[in-house]
């Protein structure tokens, strides 16, 4: 079809590559040979010619590897391997590259680019200082949500994994905001909606679907509740909003972003 004008599709699980798959790298003058092996398939990396990275995750390592230098280091060693396969594939598209992925994660920036282009934000403070994080409480009337700064996933004792959701703060929480020294976060005014949109931007083409959080009380601040069935609808966005998104898009070097 035009829409996948390739033969194959393979599917890698980063998670799982180092129990499931292996990979090889040879290098000799004039020559580079780069190839996976996923199960029974073997594939050379010249032959490829579209990759999509969607959201690599940390390879669950084996159990032999348990000390925390082990972890720590086979951890570092495999990110660099997968890093340096992915950044050899220059002859292939890529939704997205992965370097212009690493950077569009960074929430500062998209509200830096956003905010430039003329898009309202919300008032937002990022700071791991206690005294600055108190009094953006105080000035924020109708309350605070807190989120992580890039994903939000964590592994819990036993290696399932974990998301930090975005939380509206309660006066109850603000003396907890002194812990922030430890750790930066992101903090932003709680905006009342009526629902929200979630945006899907693909090429040229926008996709607009209409989220009715606020159908549930579970789903009232973060919608990312699956175990909850509340309505989705098909939406749009404002002409000018959507031209504005595609540049933004445009200005992260993003073939697609939702």
């Amino acid at each position: 079809s035009t829409l996948f004008p390739y033969t194959t599709l393979f599917r890698s699980n980063t998670d799982r590559f180092l129990l499931d798959s292996s990979a090889s790298v040879k290098f000799s003058p004039n020559l580079a040979q780069y190839q996976v092996n996923l199960g029974s398939t073997h594939i050379d990396l010249a032959d490829v010619r579209c990759v999509w990275l969607r959201k690599p995750r940390e390879p669950i390592l084996h159990p032999l590897i348990h000390t925390p230098h082990k972890v720590s280091f086979t951890q570092t060693e495999t990110r660099a391997f997968f890093d340096g396969l992915w950044l050899s594939l220059t002859n292939c598209t890529w939704i997205n590259p992965p370097l212009a992925t690493y950077t569009a994660e960074s929430k500062l920036l998209q509200l830096q680019k956003a905010s430039k282009l003329g898009l309202m934000i919300p008032r937002t403070l990022v700071t791991n200082d206690s005294e600055e994080a108190f009094r953006f409480f105080d000035e924020c009337e109708d309350g605070v949500i807190i989120k992580a700064l890039r994903r939000g996933v964590y592994e819990r004792d036993g290696g399932t994994l974990g998301i930090v959701r975005t939380t509206r703060l309660t006066a109850g929480d603000r003396s907890r905001l002194a812990d922030v020294k430890f750790c930066p976060v992101l903090l932003q005014e709680y905006i009342r909606k009526k629902h929200e949109l979630r945006v899907t931007v693909i090429g040229p083409h926008v996709f607009t679907c209409e989220i009715h959080s606020q159908a549930d009380e579970r789903t009232s601040v973060d919608w990312r509740r699956y175990d909850v069935d509340i309505p989705y609808k098909q939406g749009s966005l404002p002409g000018p909003v959507e031209r504005t998104r595609l540049q933004l898009v445009s200005q992260l070097d993003r073939k697609s972003v939702v």
